[in-house]
């Protein structure tokens, strides 16, 4: 973790009028402050009752953060996990399940980008307290669905080889301010297969799910078409069979029943980390940013402007696409990706609040 004085030779001392622009040089600040605050201590809250198990739980149910309720099932086995982590003594384990790519519909595809920087910041802040708190720590795994971009999106490996390198990049440059025992690593689903094997099984659900529909395509409801329709990119010819969707749907079905990935996210000392409730016993909703929930895959980066200040947002597609906003170029040593050498700065009110 680098301390206070780094920031500053880090970021460097602040132009003197005229050497740069005005804007920005307030956005640079900014970004060294958020940076900054990562490494800043903070007190794990204390509940009125409990030990430490109940103030993890405090923290990670943080209405901060969390952008939607959590079932008393889920509570429970969010609970549980804590209970089996600090019984061992061993660091809590945070697992956050995600595409793996950049939508192919923005420029900055196929590297990661100010979306996927802000919401890391987000989850470091988050858990920040507890790995202060609790002397084990934190592991939280960002699990990639790469894998099977191919299948359903047409999305190519070196797209999703270039997409991996620059998050791990992101990871690697975070771990300079974040505590030493909070610790955010990536692996894909498919590391959990031997070679040959992932196909074979693959098959194998696509198969059972034609089957269990009668052979017929299944019938999709408009949210699955505008999924569909947003992340797909057409092969040629791709769109002339009407039942294209509904192909594309089924692989995708079939690849949430594979095994080893089911194991995986239903180890009981594992917490699921996703900007929407999902279906799994212990999983906590929290947003990409304070201000936005959008899927940082799927989305790009931004600055608002609020107060004198900024605050970070993700914005989807249709946000993006409507937003007006000015591109202000940044600087800041670490990130020499393409996607961070300038930043979306909103001018209106479009995007998320």
């Amino acid at each position: 973790m680098w301390p206070a004085t780094w920031l500053k030779r880090l970021f460097g001392a602040p132009a003197r009028s005229g050497e740069a622009d005005e804007r920005s040089r307030a956005v640079q600040a900014f970004v060294a402050a958020r940076l900054g605050r990562l490494s800043m201590p903070i007190e794990l809250a204390r509940p009125d009752a409990g030990g430490i198990e109940a103030r993890i739980f405090a923290a990670l149910m943080s209405k901060r953060f969390r952008k939607k309720s959590v079932s008393p099932r889920q509570q429970a086995g969010i609970r549980e996990s804590i209970r089996r982590c600090v019984a061992r003594g061993a660091p809590l384990k945070l697992c956050f399940p995600f595409g793996g790519y950049k939508l192919w519909r923005f420029a900055e595809a196929p590297e990661a980008d100010w979306a996927e920087l802000f919401s890391i910041m987000h989850y470091a802040n988050w858990l920040r307290p507890v790995a202060l708190g609790y002397a084990p720590g934190v592991e939280f795994t960002f699990a990639s669905d790469a894998i099977v971009l191919e299948r359903i999106s047409n999305i190519a490996p070196p797209e999703t080889a270039a997409y991996a390198t620059s998050f791990a990049a992101l990871l690697e440059f975070l771990a300079r301010f974040v505590p030493n025992n909070l610790v955010f690593s990536y692996m894909t689903f498919g590391s959990l297969y031997p070679p040959g094997a992932f196909e074979a099984e693959l098959q194998e659900w696509v198969q059972e799910s034609w089957a269990r529909n009668g052979g017929k395509p299944p019938a999709l409801s408009d949210p699955a078409r505008r999924g569909i329709d947003l992340n797909v990119r057409l092969r040629p010819g791709q769109a002339d069979d009407p039942e294209w969707r509904e192909k594309v749907h089924i692989v995708h079905h079939a690849y949430y029943q594979m095994r080893k990935r089911c194991d995986y996210l239903r180890d009981p000392e594992r917490i699921i980390v996703f900007p929407a409730p999902l279906s799994h016993e212990n999983c906590i909703p929290v947003g990409s940013t304070r201000a936005s929930i959008a899927k940082f895959w799927v989305g790009v980066g931004a600055l608002r402007q609020r107060g004198g200040g900024f605050v970070e947002t993700v914005l989807t597609p249709s946000q993006a696409a409507a937003a007006r906003f000015d591109w202000v170029p940044v600087a800041i040593p670490g990130l020499p990706q393409r996607n961070f050498s300038r930043l979306r700065i909103l001018t209106d009110a479009s995007g998320p609040a």
